[in-house]
């Protein structure tokens, strides 16, 4: 009842009203119509005020003489262009709106490049934050229980920074753990605490949950109390998945959000997919600027409904996903998307033109027996060159030549002739955010034509 109290200070202080919301979201999450409503009027919104107070988006929409006073909304989205971090750091000014008070900077770990900053407003941190906590009560979450976050945290810049975020955090009920120093002392550490606090939610990145899993599984540690395991940040392929049920003995959910575009979509108890948050964005998934079809992949498009202070209109996240058309057992109406198999920067080009995405190599890994036989624990693909790749393994048993030419011809069957340099290492580190990347493309594809 104490944290309830202090989460509900927390939500006033904000005026998120996350209890209130979270009740109508629940209402509406099986009125299909009514979404349809709710998603119009908030885009139509955000477009008008994207053309009277943001320079950028007025220059467009005057250019392609559209005017969201009078147009259509899904009709002048359908002629704006696909934004990319690019066109953003080129017209960074211009795209800030020139009407408002209150701005807060957002920067993306740089994971897959140089770091982009963007702009939220108070309306985009209320929605990210009350939409992450509707999809955790889908697991049995109510609002105060303990979070423990497996994160990266950012270097701490000022003592005002510090005092925020701890206040943040004990109003919240929520525990930080930092995903940046996973070696062995602490990682006992993190266990210790787990044991103690015995949370309800266990937050994180995958590769940073499947190690702690993973040491917790080799020292022979009693799992920790945990309610459920929510992964983010990066793809959760099936035998990381698998992993962290045997080592947690818990169940294990995935969500899917971005720096730039917070609580995007949420795997809900039945995994047949991920749900879009309509009350959030409008999501498309498009290949050569245009919807795939049901059952397809296609890049993953967004628009933000909430930001006004950086409006981000059919926003490249550079991720690849599939389409479902179909709807989920759980009966909630909202979009239905496959889990996201990968980033379009993560997509390896053979000698003979085929492109497979990062999940191929998971895939493979499993299917060959080598994940169990070997106990493989991490692995990364890195392609040099459109004839090179590099592949590195970590695993408790060494991998025998045969198992090497096994890889090699199942690779090969997919990739042409492309030289295949196998490294046997100790570790493989993650990205200095501290996420982690199983497959690396170093090859210029145009993420178009995927």
């Amino acid at each position: 009842m104490y944290h309830k109290l202090l989460f509900y200070l927390k939500d006033f202080l904000l005026g998120s009203y996350s209890y209130s919301l979270i009740k109508y979201f629940k209402q509406l999450e099986d009125n299909k119509k009514e979404i349809e409503i709710v998603k119009r009027n908030k885009l139509l919104k955000v477009l008008r005020w994207a053309y009277d107070t943001v320079p950028f988006y007025r220059k467009l929409m005057s250019k392609l003489k559209l005017n969201p006073h009078y147009d259509d909304p899904y009709y002048v989205l359908s002629k704006l262009p696909i934004i990319n971090k690019n066109i953003v750091r080129s017209n960074f000014p211009d795209l800030i709106s020139r009407n408002v008070w209150f701005k807060m900077p957002a920067q993306t770990s740089g994971s897959t490049g140089t770091p982009l900053t963007v702009y939220h407003d108070l309306s985009v941190i209320r929605a990210g934050i009350t939409s992450f906590y509707y999809g955790l009560s889908w697991y049995g979450y109510n609002l105060g229980d303990k979070i423990i976050r497996l994160w990266g945290r950012r270097p701490v810049v000022s003592r005002t920074s510090i005092i925020k975020n701890f206040l943040s955090n004990y109003l919240s009920n929520v525990y930080d753990l930092n995903a940046h120093a996973m070696n062995e002392k602490n990682m006992l550490n993190y266990y210790y605490i787990l044991r103690k606090e015995k949370p309800k939610v266990l937050y994180g990145y995958v590769s940073s949950l499947f190690l702690l899993g993973r040491f917790i599984k080799n020292k022979d540690l009693e799992p920790p109390p945990i309610g459920f395991i929510v992964t983010t940040a990066e793809v959760l392929n099936k035998f990381q998945r698998e992993s962290l049920i045997s080592s947690f003995e818990s169940k294990v959910y995935d969500q899917y959000g971005s720096v730039e575009i917070p609580s995007i979509a949420f795997e809900c108890p039945f995994h047949e997919g991920m749900h879009v948050m309509e009350n959030r964005v409008i999501l498309e998934l498009l290949k050569d600027g245009c919807e795939v079809d049901n059952g397809e992949m296609g890049t993953v498009v967004v628009t933000d409904l909430d930001n006004f202070v950086m409006p981000l209109i059919r926003y490249n996240l550079e991720d690849i996903a599939e389409k479902k058309d179909s709807t989920c057992s759980c009966g909630r109406r909202l979009q239905l998307i496959g889990n996201i198999v990968g980033r379009t920067s993560d997509i390896i080009i053979g000698l003979n033109g085929n492109r497979v995405h990062g999940e191929f190599f998971s895939h493979l890994i499993e299917s060959s027996g080598i994940a169990q036989k070997n106990v493989v624990e991490k692995f990364q693909v890195i392609q040099k060159s459109k004839e090179k790749i590099i592949f590195k393994i970590k695993s408790r048993i060494p991998l025998s030549e045969e198992d090497f030419y096994m890889l090699t011809t199942l690779i090969r069957r997919h990739l042409g002739n492309i030289e295949i340099i196998y490294q046997q290492v100790d570790d493989i580190e993650p990205h200095p955010s501290g996420k982690y990347r199983f497959t690396i493309s170093e090859v210029d594809i145009n993420a178009e034509n995927l």
